[in-house]
């Protein structure tokens, strides 16, 4: 059986109106799809977030599966501000694999949990800016997990230290989550 996600963008590729390569209808009736349209977004090297997934660019990781990655923010909105970021370089929602994008958000639940349990947030904002209009600054897709009830930052540069203290307490708490899978 196919699903709606797959079946809906079958449609779209007859309509002519597919983002991806004519070969991927091929790998969409084969249920190979999500394989197909990430190996067809391969990372970019003038992307930011690229060069950090390729360890070219330094970045306080906190959590890494075999297709995302999530990293302290550089320019925070609050202590703890991390961003979950796909593997492979799609620019945003309207062209990310919905199985790619399932799986960016439960981590960006897990990181939630661990910012409540370690740095003692009493919420959490989880963003997806898409396109230059709604903000997006890195054309990578990527979701914020931004914390409340943690100080405040105002975008100004993690230092180092700061960075590791705060990347260690939230690797130890995701140990725990990352063992739950919810």
């Amino acid at each position: 059986m196919i699903d709606w996600m797959v079946s809906s963008d079958i449609a779209l590729h007859l309509l002519g109106l597919c983002p991806y390569k004519k070969e991927s209808l091929i790998y969409v009736l084969h249920h190979d799809y999500a394989v197909e349209s990430m190996a067809s977004h391969l990372l970019n090297p003038s992307c930011i977030f690229c060069r950090i997934i390729e360890r070219k660019e330094p970045a306080h990781v906190i959590a890494e599966t075999q297709e995302t990655i999530a990293f302290l923010d550089k320019y925070p909105v609050s202590l703890g501000h991390t961003v979950v970021v796909s593997k492979h370089h799609f620019e945003n929602i309207f062209d990310i694999p919905g199985s790619l994008l399932s799986e960016m958000i439960l981590l960006a639940k897990r990181i939630a949990i661990a910012q409540q349990n370690v740095l003692g947030a009493t919420g959490v904002r989880i963003v997806m800016n898409n396109g230059k209009t709604s903000g997006q600054e890195i054309f990578h897709a990527h979701i914020h997990v931004i914390p409340s009830g943690t100080p405040r930052q105002n975008r100004a540069v993690l230092d180092e230290e700061t960075g590791g203290k705060i990347a260690q307490l939230l690797r130890e708490a995701l140990k725990e989550t990352m063992e739950n899978k919810d």
